[in-house]
């Protein structure tokens, strides 16, 4: 098994935020058009619970996700006993520096004080008029500080990092029409994860097993929605997959068994009316650290 951090750098706005399942997913994606017989060993791999690989979702340079929870009730608890303010700001982080998980007790205000005074993610709307009826609508678009983007990258095989360059230019959320997610890689660095601990954060969105909660004791976690489509060329005339419930990305959990575990989740089946051999890929990598 190896691990790598990806940086890329973003030509161009997001109209969503690319999460890890569509990063997996579309990898596979790439594979069935240059490397039929590799696509087929490594779908084999997610549908028998043996993935080759897995992706983290998009994240600031040189950072990472957290639920806002964790620091205003278990690392910022005392502290924010009579201070609504301190625990209201609290609640505005979505991302701290990888830096905090290493120093969590030592340096924990000084770090929460440079994440107070740092913006990590943009967010504006694009307001447009529908052709079909005339009324006006919105997207979001989002930007990264400095128009960098850290990914994670776990191999449990040979896999190619030559692909990668590739993959992301052509293949990872580019809106031809629009021209919006449009990425060039950067840097592939060679990484060593924290392979244990009491304590873990989830690197991408996944939907749990359910006998994980031997495992595991949710402590601070969020979901979201997604309604996930197919591509053109399998979706056809019915894209549309079913709706997919996720824990997001920063949710924090502690170990119940003292064991070690390379990745958490379940392979989502039986998700289109079209094809029933589509998967969703809602493993996750897990960040491990100490409290």
């Amino acid at each position: 098994m190896k691990d790598y951090i990806l940086t890329l750098k973003l030509k161009s706005p997001i109209i969503n935020p690319i999460t890890s399942d569509h990063l997996n997913g579309a990898f596979l994606y790439f594979l069935s058009i240059k490397k039929s017989d590799l696509f087929d060993h490594f779908y084999q791999g997610f549908v028998n619970d043996t993935p080759g690989y897995l992706f983290s979702s998009i994240f600031p340079k040189n950072y990472l996700p957290i639920n806002p929870d964790f620091l205003s009730e278990r690392v910022f608890f005392e502290e924010t006993k009579n201070n609504k303010d301190l625990k209201k700001s609290l609640k505005k982080i979505n991302f701290l520096p990888k830096d905090f998980f290493s120093q969590l007790i030592e340096k924990k205000s000084l770090i929460l004080d440079q994440v107070n005074k740092t913006n990590l993610v943009f967010k504006n709307r694009r307001y447009m008029v529908s052709i079909k009826n005339n009324n006006l609508f919105y997207e979001n678009l989002f930007f990264y500080k400095d128009n960098l983007v850290d990914i994670y990258l776990r191999v449990f095989e040979d896999f190619e990092i030559d692909w990668l360059d590739e993959f992301f230019s052509y293949f990872v959320g580019k809106k031809i029409s629009s021209g919006f997610a449009n990425f060039s890689l950067v840097d592939v660095l060679e990484i060593n994860l924290p392979q244990s601990s009491k304590y873990f954060l989830n690197l991408s969105a996944f939907v749990p097993k359910k006998e994980e909660n031997q495992k595991y004791q949710s402590l601070n976690y969020s979901f979201f929605v997604k309604y996930p489509k197919l591509g053109i060329k399998i979706g056809r005339k019915n894209p549309f997959k079913k709706k997919i419930i996720l824990v997001k990305e920063g949710s924090v959990f502690k170990l119940i068994i003292d064991e070690k575990n390379d990745y958490f989740g379940k392979i989502l089946t039986n998700l289109s009316a079209v094809n029933d051999k589509i998967i969703q890929i809602t493993l996750t990598i897990p960040y491990y650290f100490d409290l």
